[in-house]
């Protein structure tokens, strides 16, 4: 085989088996995760810093609070104003897959967290929502109250 077949065989391999390498979610209810997670909150990523951590290098997103709508962590006095540290993929780690959020600095909306040792994360495309939304999940939060 010569190199150009060569090409001409990695080329469509690659065509067809790339979307295979896309990341894929489990479409969960927004009522689910709003459930299932104790801090959401309305606030804007005000600056992004790296730190490590035992498995390599991972991003501190500072969400400066504006609003509070859910605070179900026992010992955590949370108020606006605040700053939540919020942990995702770094973005020089060596290796990435499909499934890593990341999110950028003045991104603004509200955030609907998980706290995991100690640590809050983001790692759902859904706990993070427009600023549009805030109707609908405080909606969804009062219901949730009731039951």
């Amino acid at each position: 085989m010569n190199k150009l077949q060569t090409i001409l065989i990695m080329s469509i391999l690659m065509i067809f088996t790339s979307p295979m390498i896309n990341a894929s979610w489990v479409d969960i209810k927004i009522e689910k995760i709003i459930k299932d997670n104790p801090l959401i909150i309305i606030g804007k990523i005000e600056k992004i810093s790296t730190t490590k951590a035992s498995k390599g290098e991972i991003d501190i997103a500072y969400i400066k609070i504006s609003e509070l709508l859910k605070n179900k962590l026992k010992n955590k006095k949370i108020k606006i104003g605040d700053k939540i540290p919020l942990s995702m993929p770094g973005k020089k780690k060596k290796l990435s897959f499909g499934t890593d959020i990341r999110y950028k600095k003045d991104q603004e909306g509200i955030w609907i967290l998980e706290f995991k040792n100690n640590v809050y994360w983001a790692t759902y495309p859904k706990d993070f929502q427009p600023l549009k939304e805030k109707k609908k999940i405080i909606k969804i939060i009062k219901s949730q109250k009731t039951k």
